[in-house]
């Protein structure tokens, strides 16, 4: 499976449920999608009013995210290809999406990438996504990087947590047939009592 074949399969996906939830106790202000692949969600908070700072590995990625965005979108959209370990620099932000992508970056980056998004996380803000754990079938063929319960949990102590659920089951991947999923999906809020 190539990531544009995914990107493709996608396309038409409706923003995902957690983000959703998180988005629901949020006003308009600046968002960042760490791994954005086909935009779903990056369509949604432009059309409300976010301002927006796309990331993704994938040229194509980018590419397609742009294409789905009409001109009056777009001013209020900011584009990077590069890997999420690698990046340097993120904007203050109200609201830090990573729904499946932060288990493909380089495992020895996770801890910085989670240090630097609590970095430029506004008190009050929210850091929403998911992360693999040690019984998904990806991160048992080395694939992708998993985590326990405990070690989420300990990257995720500066936050308040509002939603911390951990699912695994036998189901469908976008192109390539059925897997074992082991994943947890958090809401965690930075609190207004943290200084960055």
């Amino acid at each position: 499976m190539s990531w544009q074949q995914y990107q493709a399969s996608v396309r038409e996906r409706p923003p995902r449920r957690l983000y959703q939830h998180a988005l629901g106790s949020l006003a308009a202000g600046v968002a960042v999608d760490l791994g954005c692949g086909a935009g779903s969600e990056i369509l949604d908070l432009l059309r409300r009013g976010w301002y927006v700072f796309a990331i993704d590995q994938e040229a194509s990625a980018i590419q397609g995210v742009k294409d789905r965005v009409g001109a009056e979108l777009a001013k209020n959209l900011r584009c990077s290809i590069q890997k999420i370990e690698n990046i340097t620099e993120l904007p203050d932000s109200d609201f830090v999406f990573a729904y499946h992508s932060l288990p493909f970056c380089d495992v020895r980056a996770v801890e910085k990438i989670f240090e630097r998004v609590q970095s430029v996380l506004r008190p009050g803000g929210l850091f929403a996504g998911s992360f693999f754990g040690p019984g998904d079938d990806w991160v048992l063929a080395k694939q992708a990087a998993g985590m326990t319960s405990e070690q989420l949990h300990e990257a995720l102590g500066p936050y308040e947590l509002e939603v911390f659920e951990e699912f695994k089951f036998k189901g469908p991947t976008a192109l390539d047939g059925e897997k074992t999923w082991h994943y947890f999906e958090f809401i965690a809020k930075k609190p207004f009592s943290q200084i960055a």
